[in-house]
């Protein structure tokens, strides 16, 4: 699994979608081996953020 933050080469639609005052978006890409914990363990990272 990856992770990665930023405007993705795409900085025009995050005007349009609001997300360039933080900085961009955050994007995961998930692999062959990712796993069903690895996917669980993403989900309760994002329900916990502030």
């Amino acid at each position: 699994m990856a992770v990665r933050t930023g405007y993705h080469c795409a900085p025009l639609v995050h005007d349009v979608i609001g997300s360039k005052k933080y900085g961009g978006t955050i994007r995961i890409s998930i692999g062959r081996y990712t796993t069903k914990e690895d996917i669980d363990r993403l989900v309760y990272a994002f329900e916990n953020m502030r």
